[in-house]
């Protein structure tokens, strides 16, 4: 991994690259979400991003892992429940707020690793690629994390009017989505573009 994030992969072989991080769907999100005491391999955020980066010059690539990181994080969303998205936290740890916090700053850097890759080498806009970003945020970004955690909160639960309430624990976790989101989608940028 660590040779492919500072050399350009041969096209041929991104696909099998991308089978393999769905694969390890568990330890590439922990990566990326910054928990490095979930994964017990010996690789860094930056070289996985800078690795991605290469695996996501395929379209076909970049969906795999997307949607094998999608599927985690429906998973981790699942384990919540409706005091979940209702209460907030007492003590020092917030389950929901780490599960939201974590998803948006994976979804985050592959979404923006895409971007990047769709912008073009020097950055690139016109009609084309402008369009191409849209599409892919609208689909892949942050909407649809928050559709995601909506979904969620409404099979457990909680009143659609709830969720939407100003100041409310559901409301507050779709803010924290927002907020995670834009922190990682700016730290992979600052990554790719140095």
């Amino acid at each position: 991994m660590g040779g492919y994030a500072d050399h350009t992969m041969p096209s041929e072989i991104r696909r099998n690259m991308a089978n393999a991080l769905t694969h390890y769907a568990a330890d590439v999100h922990g990566i990326l979400a910054g928990r490095k005491d979930e994964t017990d391999v010996g690789v860094g955020r930056r070289d996985l991003i800078l690795f991605l980066r290469e695996v996501f010059g395929d379209e076909n690539s970049f969906h795999a892992v997307y949607e094998g990181q999608a599927t985690r994080i429906d998973e981790k969303l699942r384990e919540l429940d409706r005091d979940d998205f209702t209460r907030f936290p007492r003590g020092a740890t917030d389950r929901a707020a780490g599960t939201v916090m974590d998803s948006a700053a994976v979804l985050g850097t592959l979404t923006q690793i895409r971007m990047v890759i769709l912008s073009g080498p020097e950055g690139e806009d016109d009609a084309v690629a402008t369009k191409a970003r849209i599409d892919l945020y609208t689909g892949y970004g942050r909407p649809r994390l928050e559709r995601m955690v909506q979904d969620r909160a409404l099979e457990a639960g909680v009143p659609g009017e709830e969720i939407a309430e100003t100041g409310s624990r559901a409301s507050l976790l779709l803010n924290e989505v927002g907020q995670s989101y834009t922190v990682a989608a700016k730290t992979t940028e600052g990554v790719l573009l140095r």
